[in-house]
């Protein structure tokens, strides 16, 4: 059976722990990753630092994969969301609009890939901030997981949860008891403490470790690292 890399990776629009904003840092990260699969967080095409400059175009021209945009928001003329990278073909693709309330607008991607003749669906997903906006998330991606997993196709979920140890109950929902051990610290990233951004996978068997990714300036390229995982499919 194939192993697939798959990475999450929130980059904070492009912007280091040291202020400096770097597209060019991040995509040295990216490439040490080595992920066939690659979702992302917090993308821009303007950067607050040095004036327009395309990280949605900067990812396209990353040579092998396909790309499949999520915009969540657009204010002044900033598109600001998520994004994923993948060298399989991309069969189907959605993006989902989780936003609760009048809390600032998050959003998901949904896509089904085609591995090798078999389907494989990846859910990322950038929750909020408050736990009472995560909860309605997390019940949304519930239900959505829950529709793969009853016709039987693997799926990876990822993102940045911005998981507290107070979520660990709700999170524990999403397709069941998932998303909680394997998690390492991804935050702040010069010395992660908190699991915020998190890979799992269902069925749970076929994810064969988590790791966080230090190599490529990861421990400054962003203010998270990237979370690493092989799964088997």
């Amino acid at each position: 059976m194939p192993t697939v890399r798959a990475a999450t990776y929130n980059i904070h629009r492009g912007i280091g722990i040291d202020g400096r904003y770097d597209p060019d840092r991040i995509m040295r990260v990216v490439e040490a990753l080595d992920a066939d699969i690659i979702a992302f967080q917090e993308v821009s095409d303007r950067s607050p630092l040095t004036g327009v400059i395309d990280l949605y175009r900067r990812l396209h021209g990353v040579a092998g994969y396909q790309v499949v945009v999520g915009i969540s928001r657009v204010v002044d003329g900033e598109r600001y969301g998520n994004a994923l990278l993948s060298r399989f073909p991309v069969v189907h693709s959605a993006t989902l609009d989780i936003t609760v309330g009048d809390r600032e607008p998050r959003g998901a991607i949904m896509v089904e890939l085609d591995v090798g003749g078999a389907p494989l669906a990846v859910v990322t997903a950038h929750l909020g901030l408050k736990r009472w906006e995560r909860r309605r998330q997390f019940r949304y991606l519930d239900d959505l997981v829950a529709a793969m997993k009853a016709e039987g196709t693997p799926v990876i979920v990822m993102g940045d949860f911005n998981v507290w140890p107070i979520d660990i109950a709700d999170l524990r929902r999403i397709g069941g008891l998932i998303g909680v051990r394997n998690a390492p610290p991804t935050f702040p990233a010069p010395l992660p403490v908190l699991a915020l951004d998190r890979i799992w996978t269902i069925p749970h068997s076929i994810l064969r470790g988590v790791r966080v990714a230090s190599a490529g300036q990861a421990r400054w390229a962003s203010d998270h690292r990237p979370v690493v995982g092989e799964v088997t499919v």
